[in-house]
């Protein structure tokens, strides 16, 4: 009687923070040389070897980036035992479970060389070099197999293991290169290139991207609680405001996620970033460079930007800070939810009148700037004009100045 074919499954895990095409690249090409019947994409919670530097994406957003990645290659599939689990992430826990729930396969464990180059520092590495294949990439840099042991571990002899393998008719262990041209991506350049508001489309599939654009993730290192926090509610208001309007809840939620994703960074820095990308900085903006971040955030949309959408959410975020005159009806939204929480208690208490609503928060603006003696910005008085703010409480602000 024939022996049922064992199976043959790659792990490919990470922390993904965030997923990019090079780690599906490298999981297609492992596939496609080694005959996989399909790679897992496992995500870590916390990596043990980078236990001093979380990760920036919560374990729930990471897990959700990689089942938008695998959704459209039947090929891959997602293992979510890690984040259940949660830290530190050891592979040979993952291992043990996965040989429990699948008893017919052999496995097959993708990494860089620079992580194999360090195996000896894993837990329980003996172990796993037993019940694993390795499947090796090089990564940039590191061309020389043997100068990391690949050549020196390919060859060590199994011994027991081999032979218990071959008798149950399992892959015999080993260490194979993964060959092909190297994969110039990495998660911590993709996130350089959000923080300065650079495009990252084709580093990552379009489903991880706008995921990542829908909350404004990496925008800076790290963020307060307290902005977090307000960030949240935000979106929560204009999505409730969006809905008594008559306008789309997600585009209000996403602009309320964006609108101040680059509130923490340093005014400096955000000052120079926008110089950098060729924007006209007014003087009024230069003295007061708090309201930059807006126009930064909408920088970041536009330069990955996915539709045509995405145009109204970025001018809702350019102009939160200071309104406008001309403003379309998500920029109104934005323009009001920033303020529940401060001029109004709850999303219950806004004015039902839009009108009324937007006018008494450019009135609160320009009492909040005469208390601070500070100078108003021509958009926020062209704004109040045409909102119909009393035009002796905009001639008394703009007097002084």
């Amino acid at each position: 009687m024939r022996k049922k074919r064992r199976r043959r499954i790659g792990i490919l895990g990470g922390t993904f923070d965030p997923l990019h095409n090079g780690h599906l690249i490298l999981g297609r090409r492992a596939i496609e040389s080694f005959s996989l019947d399909t790679v897992l994409l496992v995500p870590a919670a916390q990596s043990p070897l980078k236990s001093r530097r979380p990760p920036e994406v919560s374990g729930e957003y990471r897990l959700e980036m990689v089942r938008r990645a695998a959704a459209f290659d039947r090929r891959f599939a997602v293992w979510d035992g890690e984040i259940r689990r949660g830290a530190p992430s050891y592979t040979i826990d993952t291992i043990r479970e996965l040989e429990r729930e699948n008893p017919d396969a052999d496995f097959f464990l993708i990494v860089g060389q620079d992580a194999f180059a360090s195996l000896d520092q894993w837990k329980d590495g003996d172990e796993l070099r037993r019940r694993v294949s390795f499947l090796v990439m090089n990564r940039p840099g590191t061309e020389q197999d043997d100068a990391n042991g690949i050549g020196g571990f390919a060859r060590r002899d199994c011994g027991e293991t081999d032979e218990r393998s071959r008798r149950e008719g399992r892959e015999q262990r080993g260490v194979h290169k993964l060959k092909g041209p190297l994969i110039e991506i990495s998660s911590s350049r993709i996130r350089q290139y959000l923080r300065q508001c650079d495009s990252v489309r084709g580093w990552v599939p379009d489903g991880v991207l706008s995921l990542i654009e829908y909350y404004g993730f990496y925008a800076t290192e790290e963020e307060p609680e307290g902005l977090r926090r307000h960030r949240t509610e935000v979106a929560a208001a204009a999505a409730a405001l969006a809905q008594r309007w008559g306008a789309s809840a997600a585009l209000a939620a996403r602009a309320g996620w964006l609108h101040d994703a680059y509130r923490a960074l340093d005014s400096r820095i955000v000052l120079s970033l926008l110089e950098s990308r060729g924007e006209v900085v007014d003087e009024v903006e230069r003295n007061a460079p708090i309201l930059l971040h807006g126009r930064l955030a909408a920088s970041r949309i536009e330069a990955n930007r996915l539709g045509p959408r995405d145009d109204r959410v970025a001018e809702a975020v350019r102009y939160h800070t200071t309104g406008r005159s001309g403003m379309s009806v998500l920029e109104t939204i934005l323009f009001v939810a920033d303020r529940v929480g401060k001029d109004w208690p709850d999303v219950e208490a806004v004015p039902e009148d839009r009108g009324t609503a937007v006018r008494a928060v450019f009135e609160r603006k320009i009492a909040i700037l005469r208390e601070r003696n500070l100078r108003p910005h021509p958009r926020l008085l062209e704004g109040a004009r045409e909102w119909g703010v009393k035009e002796d409480i905009i001639s008394g602000i703009a007097a002084g100045w």
